[in-house]
């Protein structure tokens, strides 16, 4: 999906979106024939003993792998730095390689200027904030150095490409120097910006697909949170039948226990209601406490047993269970009153 994608922008855009030529050996053999030349000029102009050792060896070895490819592609005689075989093939590899140093530095504009927008998102001080800060640092000395990488490169005289940029005049991938290196190349009638909106419209809409899949990989993984959770504090019930034989203070901990794993079927009740309509395959482990069912129409409650469920009390017979209470006492401290006072009088 991605490579389809890097397809179609190349295809609509053109210019600096274009496809980079692929590498052929007569590119990797004027490459190593450049590096053996400069090394051979290095090696008669160098007087240290050491050095001439040093140069002599890397000489072989590039020697080795000129002679494997002259004899691979059928070249009778080796190309000299003067020969017209070889400067066509160096201004193409060279003007390669400034196609290629231009590549990344527009992809490092693009990942500079992406987390610029992202940290807008956020006040300063946050901690995301201060995250993207620092990336933000990164990626821009990153881009220094791919602009310096770019600038350092030659390229032949018919190259369209310029020959140096400043980081100033490429930081924006918006700019004007984006535009016309976009525009060349390209016979297409269509604007360059109404390609470029149509690209990111293509990116909007494949990033908002990448958002949807890591979505639901969240709520799976918080779903799989409260299943094992949930299968630790089970693991930790006391049996009824030992649970009578068990300290107070152990019964304690299991009541505490259970109110731990009641609040987490719950939870997990409420997260399926939530989920199920983004994810499939959510099954749920065997609850402790079961959620009660309506076995009719007229929502009537199928009767369990009371054992398997955690209630509280009717509030308005707490209430009325206290008021009889205290009539009780008010009453027992009468009768005492009354005793009080016939001991007296």
């Amino acid at each position: 999906m991605l490579q389809n994608g890097q397809n179609q922008e190349a295809e609509w855009t053109g210019g600096i979106h274009a496809p980079v030529e692929p590498s052929s050996w007569v590119h990797g053999y004027v490459i190593y024939l450049k590096m053996f030349y400069d090394i051979r000029l290095k090696w008669e102009e160098t007087t240290n003993p050491e050095k001439l050792q040093q140069l002599y060896r890397q000489m072989n070895k590039l020697e080795g792998v000129l002679v494997e490819l002259e004899n691979k592609n059928d070249i009778s005689q080796r190309w000299t730095v003067d020969s017209e075989a070889y400067q066509m093939a160096r201004d193409a590899a060279n003007d390669r390689q400034k196609k290629v140093a231009l590549l990344k530095v527009h992809s490092k504009v693009v990942e500079r200027w992406f987390l610029l927008s992202l940290k807008a998102k956020y006040a300063e001080g946050h901690a995301l904030a201060k995250r993207l800060s620092k990336q933000i640092t990164q990626a821009t000395n990153s881009m220094k150095t791919a602009v310096d990488e770019f600038n350092k490169l030659e390229c032949s005289s018919s190259c369209s490409l310029p020959r140096s940029v400043e980081f100033d005049s490429v930081k924006n991938p918006d700019s004007d120097i984006w535009l016309q290196i976009d525009s060349l190349g390209s016979t297409s009638p269509i604007p360059i910006t109404i390609k470029r909106k149509a690209v990111d419209l293509y990116n909007l809409v494949d990033r908002g697909k990448e958002e949807i899949t890591l979505l639901q990989s969240e709520m799976k993984n918080t779903i799989d949170h409260f299943i094992e959770q949930h299968r630790i504090f089970v693991s930790s019930v006391v049996d009824e039948i030992s649970l009578q034989s068990c300290s107070a203070e152990t019964r304690g901990k299991d009541i505490l226990i259970r109110m731990k794993t009641l609040a987490i079927e719950s939870q997990l009740v409420e997260l399926k209601e939530l989920f199920e309509a983004h994810i499939e395959d959510i099954s749920l482990p065997d609850f402790l406490y079961p959620p009660r069912r309506d076995v009719t129409g007229e929502e009537e409650e199928e009767e369990e047993d009371d054992s398997l469920y955690l209630s509280l009390p009717d509030r308005e017979s707490d209430i009325d269970s206290d008021s009889d209470c205290a009539d009780d006492v008010d009453g027992g401290l009468d009768e005492v009153e009354d005793d009080i006072d016939s001991a007296f009088f």
